[in-house]
């Protein structure tokens, strides 16, 4: 038998009470952690710490009382209304960083001082950007798009219309699977073309499901009048990374940047470091843990 080496909730509140000088971190997964590591900077020795959720033991019954997903996401964010109702007001020795997911788009609230939220729906949008973008075609694929911008365009539209149906179905509880979009995109004349509807009926049907596209449409309605001026705020990060593998491989036919868990990694790379230290949650992370 595996013996569990996870630390309990109570086991983490009595190390922030202990030891106060403390500066760590937890994140939903492996890709947050890279992420953050790189950003912030950090190497063996630091002080500051980043830890993913599964080194937590985080009972189901504990997520289930604050009506939470029973994921990283939402063990996480049990993880931080607790340490913030157990320690003092004023500890600075914890954090913990969720995606901001649907939340903002649908007035979502968690009550703790614990909890930060990335800056757009997911960590992966920090690379979203085309400083990051450049330097990933130029450096990593070493082919660039006809024009940068227009290719940053053409991938948010059709993000933003597979981010909407993600959305409709979380917010309706609809329990329809994701399914594949690339038979509804293609490429004309070196750009995305990206057919919604075609798409949302091809959902509608691999789901066996009773509802209509009008319907579904119809639902979809308020959420869009939703959305704000930045893409990045209603993109899913896994589809960001497949979508641009799949950018890369029709558009600029390259079978470099094509694997998604290669790309993944090393958009971390292309970030602009110094940049994306002023964003909001890393200026706030520095301020509560330094």
């Amino acid at each position: 038998m595996v013996e569990d080496t996870r630390r309990t909730i109570d086991e983490l509140i009595a190390r922030y009470q202990l030891e106060p000088a403390l500066r760590d971190v937890y994140v939903e997964g492996p890709s947050d952690k890279a992420l953050l590591d790189y950003v912030l900077g950090l190497s063996g020795g630091a002080v500051l710490a980043v830890y993913e959720i599964s080194t937590i033991d985080v009972p189901a019954d504990v997520v289930s009382a604050h009506h939470l997903e029973a994921n990283n996401r939402g063990r996480l964010i049990a993880l931080a209304i607790g340490l913030a109702d157990a320690l003092p007001e004023g500890s600075c020795c914890v954090a913990c960083v969720v995606d901001a997911d649907f939340d903002r788009l649908l007035a979502v609230r968690h009550e703790s001082n614990v909890l930060f939220m990335t800056d757009y729906a997911c960590a992966e949008m920090y690379a979203f950007n085309e400083d990051a973008l450049s330097t990933f075609f130029r450096v990593v694929v070493r082919r660039l798009p006809p024009e940068i911008g227009q290719a940053i365009d053409d991938l948010a539209e059709v993000l933003q219309e597979i981010f909407l149906i993600r959305l409709v179905n979380h917010a309706q509880r609809l329990a329809l699977r994701h399914t594949s979009w690339e038979r509804c995109c293609k490429v004309v004349s070196g750009r995305l073309r990206f057919d919604p509807r075609d798409y949302l009926t091809r959902h509608l049907n691999a789901n066996a499901t009773a509802l209509r596209v009008a319907d579904f449409e119809l639902a979809l309605a308020p959420y869009r009048a939703a959305l704000t001026p930045d893409f990045r705020n209603q993109v899913n990060g896994h589809d960001f990374i497949q979508l641009l593998c799949f950018y890369v491989r029709r558009v600029l036919r390259s079978r470099v940047g094509c694997d998604p868990v290669y790309v993944e990694r090393v958009l971390h790379l292309c970030i602009n470091r110094e940049h994306t230290q002023q964003e909001p949650l890393f200026a706030a992370l520095s301020a509560r843990l330094h």
